[in-house]
């Protein structure tokens, strides 16, 4: 009985004495920051997850100043891997897919103007190709060139 008392209090002090998950920095004072961290930086934007040398690297989100938002895997400050990303007015876009350098690699969805397109991407990191494009629930075959659907 001892014994179970001892480890629930030693567990409890292990909750009370955590260190907090997220280090709050400003953009130039993290460079040498390796974990969980919440960045404001100068020039407007914020980042609240995983950094390596005070740059994005891991799981996180960032906020531009104009709204835009960044989630997912990061690389060396660039989105690489699972990710989304959220562009505000006047586009109202929300992209996702596996990323390299900030670019949709492969396959990728994308709504932007209430219709949906599911398919590949280019070298570009644009839609490029035949996918599915979904309006008002419709299904249909589309194609994009570079970006541009072509009609």
């Amino acid at each position: 009985m001892r014994l179970v008392i001892f480890l629930g209090f030693l567990l409890l002090s292990i909750g009370i004495s955590a260190e907090p998950a997220y280090t709050f920095y400003d953009e130039k004072d993290a460079s040498e920051f390796v974990g969980k961290a919440v960045i404001q930086s100068d020039k407007g934007w914020y980042y609240v997850g995983e950094i390596k040398n005070g740059v994005p690297h891991g799981n996180g989100v960032k906020i531009a100043n104009e709204g835009m938002v960044l989630y997912g895997e990061w690389v060396d400050g660039e989105l690489g891997g699972e990710g989304a990303i959220y562009t505000p007015a006047p586009f109202n876009a929300l992209e996702a897919g596996t990323y390299k350098k900030n670019k949709i690699l492969g396959e990728g969805v994308v709504i932007i103007g209430g219709e949906a397109y599911q398919g590949p991407y280019g070298r570009l990191g644009l839609p490029d190709g035949e996918g599915v494009c979904i309006k008002a629930g419709v299904k249909k075959v589309c194609t994009y060139d570079h970006g541009a659907k072509i009609e």
